[in-house]
């Protein structure tokens, strides 16, 4: 996907995503601790977001790698930083990426501990 635009198995993950959350009950995702639900439409936002983020992770882990590497955005969500670490089971490692502007905030990227040496490794 070197030219930007998005590959059949990307759109068909799309759709399925936002099948996925048309179906999901309000409330029915990670705990927000007080906060307010994301609708499916932001939900969709966010994935979308998410998915052209990863894409350009898999393209440079492809190129370090010189492996096809093949990342998914698999659920958008909100929650607090504590019910997030409590969700996780196992041995994690965790990046925190903070945003100041045009919105405040973070992004977390997640990955099992084997999965995180492994890309570790490459470097």
């Amino acid at each position: 996907m070197s030219d930007a635009s998005l590959s059949q198995d990307e759109i068909n993950a799309l759709l399925q995503g936002a099948d996925d959350m048309s179906a999901e009950p309000a409330g029915m995702g990670m705990p927000s601790g007080g906060g307010t639900d994301l609708t499916g439409a932001e939900k969709s936002t966010l994935r979308d977001i998410a998915g052209v983020i990863a894409s350009s992770q898999a393209n440079t882990l492809s190129s370090i790698s010189t492996k096809n590497t093949k990342i998914e955005v698999t659920k958008a969500d909100m929650g607090t930083v504590a019910s997030l670490k409590s969700a996780l089971t196992g041995q994690s490692a965790i990046i925190t990426i903070p945003y100041t502007a045009p919105a405040a905030g973070d992004m977390f990227f997640i990955f099992k501990g084997a999965d995180a040496l492994k890309i570790a490794s490459i470097m």
